[in-house]
Order: structure tokens, then C-alpha cells, then sequence
């Protein structure tokens, strides 16, 4: 009986292709992202402070006002108050101004949180929509003292860098020399 012999042929793959997406971050986005977090810090420290207004052994600030114990008399505003810290003045521009200080708060971190999410995600949609979304909360009551420099710079950033595409494709074919898969 004769032997039969194949002869094997070897198995040889098409070439693929892989495709990369490279993501690049706009510096820009990143400066609007770090002036928000510097906009909330100043904030914070802002509706803390005792120091709005300041006379000889009294302060003032937007939630308390507070009187040195070797105050001078008379008191600004005519306060009859014995040394130590008391709730604020029942004054409506008091007020106004806590309001919208608290408003400005809010929208900066709002804002902010949008501004992370976006450079956090990486489609390219979803990532536009957080960034224009920021921007319409980042310059609401945006004036608030030395905390609004850094808001309008944050959002002034956000406005000059229009270019919404941040995905680059980039195609590169790979052959692979493959013998051992089947």
C-alpha cells in the first residue's frame, strides 16, 4: 500500500489594519478648569471672611460681625453690642450682596464640574456638550470681586478655543506575520 502525502500549505492571514484615536487636550480648557478651582477656593474664603468692612476694633463680614475688646466707641452703625461676634446686620445690601456671592458660588462650581467632566470623557460629543454647557454657567454673577478675574479668564479661554474636534485619527496598517494562529 503506497503512502499518501500531503504536503501542507501554509496558512497566511490577510493583513489588518488598527486604528488609534489619540485624544489631545487644549491647554486652554485646562487653564478655564484651574481658574474655576481657583474662582471656589477665593469664593469660599470670601463668604467666610469677617473682613468685608473694617473700622478700629470692628469688622463686618456678609454673615457676622465681630467687635475687638478694646473697640472704640461709638461703633460704626451705631452698634450696641458688648465685645464678641454676633449675627450679621439686618441690612437688605447685606443681604444682596450674600446672595449673590452664594449665586456666583454655585455657578462656578457648576461650571467647574462641567469643565472636568469634559476634558475627563473622551467622545468627542459628550465632551462638547459639557464644555458649552460650562460656559453658560461659567459667566452667570461672574463680577463677584477678586474671584471674577479669574471666572471671566476661565470662561474667555473656553470662548477662544472654538475648535470642538478633539479626536485625531490617526490610521496605521500592521501586517501581521502570523504562522501560528489558525
Amino acid at each position: 500500500m503506497s503512502k499518501v502525502e500531503y504536503q501542507r500549505t501554509p496558512v497566511v492571514m490577510a493583513p489588518t489594519t488598527t486604528i488609534e484615536t489619540v485624544t489631545i487636550t487644549r491647554p486652554l480648557k485646562v487653564i478655564a478648569f484651574i481658574c474655576g478651582l481657583i474662582v471656589i477656593i477665593l469664593m469660599i474664603m470670601g463668604l467666610a471672611s469677617t473682613d468685608w468692612l473694617m473700622a478700629d476694633g470692628w469688622r463686618q463680614g456678609l454673615f457676622m460681625y465681630c467687635i475687638a475688646d478694646d473697640a472704640q466707641q461709638p461703633l460704626p452703625f451705631n452698634v450696641q453690642e458688648a465685645s464678641g461676634c454676633y449675627p450679621s446686620r439686618n441690612e437688605n445690601y447685606i443681604h444682596a450682596a450674600a446672595g449673590l456671592c452664594i449665586i456666583t458660588l454655585i455657578t462656578d462650581l457648576v461650571a467647574t464640574v462641567l469643565t472636568g467632566l469634559g476634558l475627563r470623557t473622551k467622545e468627542h460629543h459628550t465632551k462638547y456638550k459639557y464644555y458649552r454647557f460650562g460656559v453658560i454657567f461659567g459667566w452667570a454673577y461672574g463680577v463677584g470681586w477678586g474671584a471674577a478675574i479669574f471666572l471671566f479668564g476661565g470662561v474667555v479661554l473656553l470662548l477662544c478655543d472654538k475648535e470642538s474636534e478633539e479626536i485625531y485619527y490617526k490610521e496605521r496598517k500592521i501586517v501581521h506575520d502570523n504562522d501560528s494562529r489558525a
